[in-house]
């Protein structure tokens, strides 16, 4: 039996009417997982939520024990959430419509420290999303918000924008090293240049970030990468400075100790390079003892320092102590002395870019 459409244009119409309904249906309910109702219960959320939707959940703690800190510049805010003795206490994050969502092992246990943050700061809060307690902290920006792991400390670093645009530089950092290839063992065997470099330049990012810098790793991972290539990642990225870090080591003696930053006089960069290398090693030295053994460059293309001979964009090379020198290694075995390494070297970089 054949159908007549008396009017073409209305069934037609009504046709696409419902495929829109269905549509609509079915991202309503396919978004991660869980669905959305008015009649959901106070402090029950679902992934799903619209940008419309107010999360509804239960606001955490203030008090002077707090494990969680707030710093903030123009940039963004920082939130620092110390995490414990156990190792397993963060699982990952989500982020959704404004907010993330952050999987944690004991979420109950997570409250604000009032040293830091006031009754109005109070802008993270638990809820449940799909039956599990889950840490919220909302955006004010939909771009450029971060979660770092800060495996030193066992604690998480969440970055929030307090701006549309809030990356001004562009900064390439490169952990010395990596994959087959281990760098300088500590004479003590306690550990590998390619492990202690990757250690530090994962704290530099964060500390860039949160000041305005765009950040880009060579490698996040202990994987082998060929120096050619990290200068060609740092050329696609337009990189305005480069900083590679790495360890020293001396095996005719364990005398030798300290800090030295290295440019290169043959890059297209080098005066800017030397005024990098300059303001770097005076910051790397500021705190726990370690020897200004100054800058140097290299009077010849050496294989070692080929990421800033070849570099386009200011560029140095910091040795951070030495792997041969007890002391040295001593320093590079403690995290808290990693941890304000990393803050110096970062606030080198910032210096100088701020001084352009």
């Amino acid at each position: 039996m054949r159908i007549r459409i008396r009017n073409k244009k209305s069934f037609i119409s009504a046709m696409i009417l419902m495929f829109l309904l269905m549509i609509a249906v079915f991202r309503g309910n396919a978004l991660f997982k869980g669905n959305t109702s008015s009649s959901q219960a106070v402090g029950q959320v679902s992934y799903s939520v619209t940008s419309k939707d107010k999360i509804k959940g239960k606001a955490l703690d203030l008090s002077a024990s707090g494990n969680v800190f707030l710093e903030e510049n123009s940039h963004f805010r920082k939130y620092l959430i110390k995490l414990g003795e156990s190792k397993d206490g963060y699982k990952g994050f989500k982020e959704n419509n404004g907010s993330i969502f952050l999987d944690l092992k004991n979420p109950a246990e997570v409250s604000l420290n009032s040293g830091s943050f006031k009754e109005s700061d109070k802008n993270l809060m638990l809820t449940d999303v799909d039956g599990k307690q889950t840490l919220v902290v909302e955006e004010a920006f939909k771009d450029n918000n971060f979660v770092f792991l800060d495996e030193l400390n066992n604690s998480l670093i969440i970055l929030t924008s307090k701006e549309a645009e809030p990356l001004k530089y562009t900064v390439v950092l490169d952990p010395g090293h990596g994959g087959v290839d281990p760098g300088a063992s500590a004479y003590d065997k306690s550990f590998d240049e390619k492990e202690v470099t990757l250690k530090i330049q994962k704290l530099v990012r964060p500390e860039l970030i949160f000041n305005g810098c765009r950040v880009f790793m060579s490698r996040e991972t202990d994987k082998t990468i060929r120096i050619e290539d990290v200068v060609a990642f740092a050329e696609e990225k337009k990189a305005d400075v480069f900083v590679s870090v790495h360890i020293n080591f001396y095996d005719k003696s364990n005398v030798y100790s300290g800090i030295q930053t290295h440019y290169s006089k043959f890059s297209v960069k080098s005066s800017e390079s030397k005024k990098l290398a300059e303001i770097v090693e005076k910051n790397a030295v500021k705190s726990d003892g370690w020897k200004n053994r100054g800058t140097t460059f290299a009077s010849t293309e050496k294989s070692d320092l080929y990421v800033v001979h070849h570099t386009t964009m200011p560029g140095v090379l910091v040795e951070c102590g030495f792997a041969s020198n007890p002391a040295d290694v001593n320093r590079l075995n403690d995290n808290n002395t990693l941890h304000n390494l990393s803050e110096n070297i970062s606030g080198g970089i910032l210096e100088y870019l701020n001084s352009k």
